[in-house]
Order: C-alpha cells, then structure tokens, then sequence
C-alpha cells in the first residue's frame, strides 16, 4: 500500500511517498525533490508546468503564471488572450505529481494527503481538493501544514515533546509566513493559536531587492530599468522574468556566501550585493515575521520559556538572519532540517495516519452537473473545452473565520494585465470596497423653506370690495375681514411664532449636525510592533457616519536612525486593508498616498516620531474587524 502526501506551494510543490514497508522517500521531479508550481499555456491549448514551464516562458511570458497558490482567490487568469481558471492552473501542477507518484509506485496510490496554511478556510481548501480530486488524486485527509511539520519534528527531535507539550512552527515560504503554535495531544497535535502574513515571503524579500538594484542604478540608466519593470514588448518581459531569476539565485547564494553580483537586463551592468546589503534590506520582513510569532506564542497564552521548540520549515528559514532574530527573541535555538523544504510533504504521511484527521473531504454527489471529469490514466492534465467557463463551482459559505479569503478578487493578489508578466507589480485598479457609504444622506427632518404664520388675510375677492356708495350719502363698508393693528397682544403672538420657527430650524441644524457631523473617537493605545526601541502604536480610531480614520504612532527611542518607505499610491492603497466579514477593504487614503503619492524613502531619527493615518469605508456598527498594516502583525478585535 503506497501512500502519497502533497504540499502544494508558492514557488515550489513537494510530495512524499509512503512506501508498504513503512520508508518515506520524496518524490522526485526530473531529479529534484522540488516542482516549480509554474504553469505556462502553449499557443494549442495545453497546459505545461514545473520546470518545462519555466524554460518556455522565455519564448512568451505573457503566457506564463510562476505562482498559481497566489491566485487562490481569483476565479480565472489571463495567459496570453486566454482567461483560464485557477482551479484547472492548480489541477495541472497536481497531475504531474499524480503521474510521477504512479509512475515510481508501478501502480494506483491507495490514499493521499494534502497540506494546507493552517490560515486556509473552506473555501480556499475546497478549491485545493477540487484540483486534486480532477488530478486523480482524491484526498483522504487533509492536514493543516503546522501539524505536518510538528509531526516532522517528533522525527528529528526524538519525540521529545510530551503530551501537553507546545511547538512553534515559523514557516517562512515564497508567498506568505505563518506562524503557529501547536500542541501535542495523544492522538497527533492540534494547532491552538495562529498568526498569518500575507506579504511577508520570498518573493517579498526578492521585491526589497529589485527596489535596491533599482536606486543603485537610478544614476545610469533609469529609463531602462523603468522599462525592465513595467515592460511592454516581448524582449522586456523576457528580461523581466530573467531578472527576478537571478534576484532569487542571488538569495539562496548568500544564505551560503557572503557577496555575489546580479546581472541587470537592458540595462547591461552588475551590481554586486553583500550579505550585509542583503540582511539589511530583509531585515523588515523578517522582523515581522518574529513580531507575528511573538503574537502567536502570546495568544497561545504561552511563555517562552513553555515552548518546547522552534521549528524551521519553509526555503525562506534558510537566511541566516532568521535564526539570529528568533535567538534574540526566545532565547533559543530553532531546529531546521537539511531540506526544509520537505518537511511538510513527510509530515503530512504521519500526521494523516491519525484517526482524528482521517478524512476532512467530502466529494461532490455524481449527480452535481458541476461535475469534474475523471483525470486520465495516465495522470496527464486535459483542459476543459473552450464553451466551458469554468469547471468550478464556488462551495457555499463557510462559517466566519478571521483568515477568510474575500469572496471576490479583493485580495492584494491581483490578477497581473496581460502587458505585465511580473506577479509582484500591483494591478491599475483599485478595489472596490464592498462597503460603500450611501450616495446623498437624507435627513428625516427638512425644514420648511419660507416660515408661514398661522394668520393670512384673504386675498381681495369682488365679495370683499364695498359696495357702491350713491352719490352723496355715506355707507360702512360691508367687509368684515378687518386688518390687525398693531397691538401689544398681536405682536406677542408674532413674536411666540417667530421663537418657534427659531427653535424648529435650529433643532434641524443640531440633527444634520448629529448625523452627518458627529465624530467618535476612539481611544485604542494598541502597540502592534516594537523591535527593541522602535514601536508602531494604534493609536485611535475617528468614527463618522460613513468612515473610519486610524491613527498610528511611530516612535524611534533607538539611539539609530529608522529607514522607512512610502509605495507609489497605486500600491500603497493595496498594501493594508481591514478584514471585515471575510473580506479585505481597502483604505481610500493613507499619509504616504496623500503626502507621498510617487513613493519614497525617509528615515525616522533617533529620539523622533511620526504621526501617520488611513482612512477606511466605516464597516458595519457592531462588527468585529482586523487590521493588517503593511507586513506588521495583525490587530484583531477592533469594533466601531
């Protein structure tokens, strides 16, 4: 009985074997444990992916999608002129492992795994199993990735952890960090506390750099290097995708030297890079990612010291850097494998064999039209036919969950335009929040336009005119509407009425006032990032009728000067959001899209401190709401 585990990544896709005689061994891909999760769409329709995908992506890389996990949320891309769904991007990279895992077994694989963030919600893994289940490879279980690695972790450790006992799992990957905190129990671990970070992976330390080669070569030839960025002909894409190539090698390499040189396209020079250079531009990301750690272990309601262990997993905990930090902060040495890479993939074949995570998939009924065909047996990927949209159906909603994915493209992770290959260059739309203040307020109350008094005389009717008087002879007027005089009773009652009039407009001004005007501030002295002396409080939140202003507070008490940075607006505006009801909203305004909308750098002195804003959609009165701001750790618990 040959058992098969898969997790699905960002840069990378890594299965394991279970073997009858009980062995684990990786899967390998031509000669390598790794799969690059690329996919690339040939001009026939097919779907090429892994490392065939990579090569052919030089010739169209506008057909070319290097990180399909980062498109979870999206219903389909655009490769080339073609919109393909993610669902069938995912299906592809899962078949080739299906049929390299038969191809090793000589045969059916009797059970499978797959991992997951432990952050994923239903909708998220539904769509993972719907890959997979197309893919051939229907899975018996579904294991959170923070159990698979503590279960690695017995292996390496001796199983030193009793039952009871707490591990922190620091998973560093391509896309996202997670941090979680897991506790052994007698029949596997469960995760009890999580914190997630959606722009603090690989791929954003490899963005720190390109910003870098960037102002080091703003003396030469910026316009080259502008079009290296955003490239619009086939030769600048290729250039594009060779640049972040080398940007990636050239990090791996100084995990393991000290200083190497990256090659620039068009603008033909090489920059040299150090690792001091390197740590120095990685060092905020990486600062997050133990800030959000520190989170999770203090929501886990642990101490230090109650920690077990601290347990590497991911390619990106290979940096140096990063076991320098959590020394720092805990007070100990993490524990990381030769090949963190695999320690998912193997973890999942232990953890799936507890009876408590048996099963966590249920197939759709044969009668569903939505229906996926079978995967071929060969395990090869055949694309849906082209008058089908999609061979996805969304799940229904799952139950609130904070990590909740927006229900539409409302992630940061935009689809990246046709003219644009890079994935790590924001789209030119913003979002559309999904809390959209009404157009034109009315008020309840509308005043009347021109006060009236409760006395009109009669406009003159030929019944009110006098008679004709004969000549010579006097008649009294018949009429018997007679004008008021001006009598001290007649001008109390006109000024009672004007008093009320007075009383009634200015009742109106204080309900517009209250209304439109009112502001409520909310205390909140909420510190969610501190490294050593350098702190960035929450500070309040201004609540209107319609918005919500939060302020924040850095504050540099260090004794050396804090380099911080603005994004140009486009990015900025994406770049921190609000979790409400599962989905992220978007900030309308921030300080350095009003103050510095083309983006820039500063530094924050010694001793000094900096005052800083967004402005959100106010979200629903009564509901609880996250903040992430920027690659800091997350504020929940926030309500208006």
């Amino acid at each position: 009985m040959t058992r098969l585990s898969v997790d699905f990544g960002t840069s990378n896709t890594v299965a394991a074997l279970g073997l009858p005689d009980g062995r684990v061994r990786p899967l390998l891909f031509d000669g390598s444990p790794t799969l690059p999760s690329a996919v690339f769409l040939d001009p026939a329709g097919g779907l090429l992916v892994g490392r065939d995908a990579v090569h052919t992506a030089r010739t169209s890389p506008d057909r070319f999608e290097p990180n399909p996990k980062r498109r979870i949320d999206e219903h389909a891309v655009l490769l080339g002129s073609t919109e393909v769904p993610v669902v069938d991007l995912i299906t592809a990279v899962l078949a080739r492992v299906a049929g390299e895992a038969r191809r090793v077994a000589g045969g059916p694989i009797s059970a499978v795994a797959l991992t997951h963030p432990a952050a994923w919600a239903h909708t998220r893994r539904q769509v993972l199993v719907e890959a997979a289940t197309r893919a051939g490879i229907a899975p018996a279980a579904m294991v959170a990735e923070p159990v698979a690695a503590a279960d690695s972790f017995l292996a390496v450790s001796g199983d030193a952890v009793p039952v009871g006992g707490c591990v922190v799992v620091y998973d560093l990957g391509a896309g996202t960090f997670d941090a979680s905190v897991v506790r052994r129990t007698a029949s596997g671990f469960d995760v009890i506390a999580a914190e997630g970070l959606n722009q603090a992976g690989g791929l954003d330390i490899d963005a720190a750099i390109v910003a870098y080669l960037g102002a080091a070569n703003a003396g030469r030839d910026g316009g080259a290097f502008a079009r290296l960025l955003n490239p619009t002909t086939t030769e600048e894409r290729r250039a594009n995708r060779l640049l972040w190539e080398d940007v990636r090698n050239a990090k791996e390499l100084l995990s393991r030297a000290t200083h190497t040189e990256v090659h620039i396209p068009l603008v033909g020079v090489d920059v040299p890079l150090g690792r001091d250079q390197f740590e120095l531009l990685a060092r905020p990301i990486l600062d997050a990612t133990v800030n959000a750690t520190r989170a999770a272990v203090n929501s886990a309601q642990l101490r230090a010291t109650d920690v077990a262990g601290i347990f590497l997993v991911g390619g990106g905990s290979r940096i140096p850097l990063v076991s320098t930090l959590l020394v720092q902060a805990f007070g100990r040495a993490p524990t990381a494998t030769e090949q963190p890479e695999l320690v998912v993939a193997e973890g999942g074949l232990r953890a799936a064999g507890a009876p408590t995570r048996a099963a966590e998939h249920t197939p759709p009924p044969p009668a569903d039209p939505y229906q996926a065909p079978a995967a071929t047996p060969t395990g090869s990927y055949q694309p849906p036919p082209a008058a089908q949209t999609s061979p996805y159906r969304p799940p229904p909603a799952a139950p609130t969950s904070p990590y909740q994915p927006p229900a539409t493209p409302t992630s940061p992770y935009q689809p990246t335009p046709a003219a644009q290959t890079s994935p790590y260059q924001p789209p030119t739309a913003t979002p559309t929040s999904p809390y959209q203040p009404p157009t034109t307020p009315t008020s309840p109350y509308q005043p009347p336009t021109t006060p009236t008094s409760a006395y009109q005389p009669p406009l003159a009717t030929p019944a009110n005119q006098p008679a004709a008087t004969p000549t010579g002879s006097y008649q009294p007027p018949t009429n018997q509407f007679q004008p008021a005089r001006n009598t001290p009773r007649t001008r109390s009652r006109l000024i009672a009425v004007g008093a009320v009039v007075v009383l009634v407009i200015a009742i109106g001004a204080i309900g517009l006032w209250a209304l439109f005007g009112r502001k409520d501030v909310v205390d909140l002295d909420r510190r969610f990032y501190a490294d050593g002396d350098r702190t960035i409080t929450l500070v309040d939140m201004e609540v209107t009728s319609d918005r919500l202003r939060l302020n924040f507070l850095y504050r540099n008490g260090s004794r050396l000067p804090w380099s911080l940075s603005c994004r140009a607006a486009d990015a900025e505006l994406k770049s921190s959001f609000l979790v409400v009801e599962r989905r992220n909203v978007f900030p309308e305004k921030t300080r350095c899209s009003a103050d510095e909308p083309s983006g820039r750098t500063f530094t924050l002195t010694a001793g000094d401190t900096l005052e800083s804003y967004a402005v959100f959609p106010k979200p629903p009165k009564g509901k609880t709401f996250a903040l992430q701001w920027y690659s800091y750790p997350r504020v929940s618990g926030l309500k208006t």
